[in-house]
C-alpha cells in the first residue's frame, strides 16, 4: 500500500483512509456472507419505512408531538437495525482524560446541545440515531454547514461521495432551530470524511454563538473487529454492508469525555480555537493520533484507489 504514501501522515505514519482487514477463518467469512444476505432485505425495508415515517413527522403541527413521534420511532426502528448488525448492547463509559476513578453516568444531551465526534463506522451514526435522533451537521466553512439526515449520510458514505456537498445552512441557525423546534442535539462531524479509525483528521473550524445553557459533549467510538473493518472508506459499499450485517455479535464502547475536560467556550462563542480543542480532547479520549490530513485528501484518495484497482485489472 506504499503507493498510497501521499495519504499518510508524515509524523505518525497513519494512513487514515486505507481499508483495514484482520484475519478470519474461511468458515466465518462464508457464514457472514450467508447471514448478511439474509439480513439485507430486512435492513432495506426498515430503512425505507424509517424514511417514510420521517416524512410523516414533518407534518405534525406541534413540535413536541413531532419530536415524541420521531424519538419513539427511532428508538424502536434503529434498535432493530442495531440488532441486525449484531450489536445488542453498547457500553457508554464516561472517561477522564487523566486516569482516575470516576463515578459518573452519561447525561443525555437535549435538543440544541452540541456533540463532537469522529466519522468512522456508519454503524456509529445508526447508533446515534437510535439513542438521540440528532441533527447531523458537516461544517464546510466558518459559518456554514451541510445538514444531513441518517438516510442521506448513509448513502453518501457507502457511495464514497463528498459529504460536504449540499445546501448550506448557517451553523448558528441549525443549533438555534434544533432547540426551538425540538429536533434533538446537533452532532458535528468536523472531519468531513470517513476514516478507518486509525487517526483523527483535521477539523473544519467554525464560529457559532450558542444559546444560553447549551451543553457540549465529545463522544469517541471503539469497535474491536476481526475480518472486515466496520469502518468504510473505499471499496464496494454493498459488499461492506452485507459483511457487516453478517455478524452474529459485535461489541462497541462509547467513550464520553467528562464535562470538566470538555469545558465551555468563553462567552458561549464557539471559535476555531475551541473546535481544535475538541479535536484534541477526542484524540486523548480515543488514544488516536491527530493527523495533518483533511477531507479534501479523502476525495483524491478515493479517485486514486479506484484508478489503481483498474490498473491492476488491466495488468491481470
Amino acid at each position: 500500500m506504499e503507493k498510497f504514501g501521499a495519504w499518510r501522515d508524515k509524523v505518525s505514519g497513519v494512513g487514515p483512509f486505507l481499508p483495514r482487514t484482520k484475519p478470519e477463518s474461511t468458515i466465518a467469512t462464508i457464514g457472514r456472507w450467508i447471514f448478511g444476505i439474509c439480513k439485507l432485505t430486512i435492513f432495506v425495508l426498515i430503512m425505507i419505512q424509517s424514511w417514510i415515517n420521517l416524512l410523516i413527522s414533518y407534518y405534525f403541527p406541534i413540535h413536541f408531538i413531532g419530536r415524541f413521534y420521531t424519538r419513539a420511532h427511532s428508538f424502536i426502528t434503529y434498535y432493530l437495525v442495531m440488532i441486525l448488525f449484531g450489536e445488542y448492547w453498547t457500553s457508554i463509559v464516561p472517561t477522564p482524560l487523566v486516569k482516575r476513578l470516576v463515578d459518573e453516568k452519561w447525561s443525555k444531551p437535549g435538543s440544541g446541545d452540541v456533540i463532537f465526534t469522529h466519522l468512522t463506522s456508519y454503524i456509529n451514526l445508526l447508533w446515534l440515531q437510535f439513542k438521540l435522533s440528532p441533527v447531523f451537521a458537516i461544517p464546510v466553512d466558518e459559518e456554514h454547514c451541510v445538514v444531513c439526515g441518517i438516510h442521506n449520510i448513509m448513502i453518501t458514505i457507502l457511495r464514497h461521495k463528498n459529504l460536504r456537498e449540499g445546501s448550506l445552512v448557517r451553523i448558528e441557525k441549525v443549533i438555534a432551530d434544533a432547540r426551538k423546534y425540538k429536533r434533538g442535539p446537533v452532532v458535528f462531524l468536523c472531519e468531513g470524511a470517513p476514516t478507518n479509525s486509525e487517526g483523527i483528521l483535521k477539523f473544519q473550524p467554525f464560529k457559532a454563538k450558542l444559546p444560553e445553557d447549551t451543553k457540549i459533549q465529545v463522544l469517541g467510538f471503539v469497535r474491536p473487529f476481526t475480518g472486515l473493518s466496520p469502518n468504510y472508506t473505499a471499496g464496494n459499499g454493498l459488499v461492506h454492508l452485507i459483511k457487516n450485517l453478517g455478524h452474529i455479535y459485535v461489541s462497541c464502547t462509547v467513550l464520553v469525555a467528562l464535562d470538566a475536560d470538555v469545558g465551555l467556550p468563553k462567552d458561549d462563542l464557539i471559535n476555531p480555537e475551541f473546535v481544535e480543542k475538541m479535536r484534541t480532547v477526542l484524540s486523548r479520549l480515543t488514544k488516536l493520533p491527530t493527523v495533518d490530513i483533511d477531507a479534501n485528501a479523502y476525495l483524491s484518495f478515493v479517485e486514486e484507489y479506484y484508478k489503481s484497482k483498474d490498473r491492476a485489472k488491466k495488468f491481470d
